[in-house]
């Protein structure tokens, strides 16, 4: 009967053992895709400052293989789209299908124009800005996709796991 309730105090404190490194792992996975997400989209807020907002430029950029679709319906609206894989290598080619089947993560910078006046509405110099300024604006989102079928996906319906977003803008002046 002792060794009973040696075994069963024994078998207890083994899965409790289990699901503590089970957890330790999730967490430091979850923390390593947090420290990429987080590097990759400071990095295109940087370019996006260097480039003036020019998501085209951006594009261009020799560090990067990215993929640029204009909105339809607003013309001043781009998207740069990012793909990574597992281990967050970024992917070349991220309009190809099979690239895309590749990915697991996604960065995905939405830039747009704006007037400035709007941007910087909630400002204190909001009354010093004019109607004929603008100002660039990029939201940043880095999205786990690992279980989406990007294949399958409208490029204005990813959907995803938000690990990081980041917003900027850049005051570009007069038109």
């Amino acid at each position: 009967m002792e060794m009973i309730i040696v075994l069963l105090f024994f078998s207890i404190s083994g899965a409790v053992c289990i699901q503590l490194f089970a957890k330790a792992h999730l967490i430091s996975e979850a923390s390593v895709n947090l420290n990429q997400a987080t590097m990759y989209a400071e990095s295109i807020a940087e370019l996006f400052q260097g480039y003036s907002g020019d998501a085209v430029m951006m594009s261009k950029d020799s560090a990067l293989d990215s993929l640029v679709i204009t909105d339809k319906e607003n013309t001043d609206k781009k998207t740069l789209i990012l793909l990574f894989d597992k281990d967050w290598n970024l992917l070349q080619s991220p309009a190809n299908p099979e690239t895309q089947s590749m990915a697991a993560f996604l960065l995905m910078a939405e830039i747009e124009e704006l007037p400035a006046a709007v941007v910087y509405a909630d400002t204190q110099y909001a009354l010093n800005i004019s109607l004929d300024q603008s100002a660039a604006v990029c939201n940043i989102e880095v999205l786990d996709i690992q279980t989406q079928d990007l294949t399958k996906m409208s490029p204005d319906k990813i959907e995803g796991t938000p690990i990081y977003s980041l917003k900027t803008d850049i005051y570009l002046g007069r038109k």
